[in-house]
């Protein structure tokens, strides 16, 4: 079992502790181990935070925030401009670093269904390695379906 060292400051005492950052178990010749890292998804709750861990966890959490911008309602015409404004702001602020950007391209409505019809099966292999097509499978059939084919 593999730990890793942490500190912490509460009430003006400063603790040293050492947590188990992975267990391993074993059954007959197998072994698995399962890793545990510093790394937590938010939420939205903060009521349900205080709710489990009470005014001792409170100074484990703080607010943050995050900003999407869809771009693909923007105008290509407007978009360098509110882009560079934005940049901006965040360098007037001193922010700079909090502002990240990405151009991703994705295809249109329509590419779903002529995709097919423009490219040859193999063509349309080699495009799902660079743009995958969510797919989902289903148990349980709705609406008359009896999920035995």
């Amino acid at each position: 079992m593999s730990s890793f060292q942490t500190s912490c400051a509460c009430r003006g005492v400063f603790l040293q502790l050492a947590v188990a950052s992975s267990v391993e178990a074993k059954a007959s010749d197998k072994l698995v181990r399962v890793g545990f890292s510093n790394s937590y998804r938010g939420t939205t709750d903060d009521a349900a935070i205080l709710r489990v861990t009470g005014e001792k966890g409170a100074s484990f959490f703080k607010q943050s925030f995050e900003l999407k911008i869809k771009g693909d309602l923007i105008s290509e015409a407007a978009a360098e401009e509110i882009i560079g404004e934005l940049q901006a702001l965040f360098a007037r602020h001193n922010a700079g670093a909090a502002l990240s950007a990405k151009a991703i391209f994705k295809p249109t409505k329509e590419f779903h269904t002529v995709r097919h019809t423009l490219y040859s099966a193999d063509e349309n292999m080699e495009i799902d390695k660079v743009v995958p097509v969510a797919a989902s499978v289903k148990t349980k059939l709705g609406r008359g379906g009896t999920g035995e084919e």
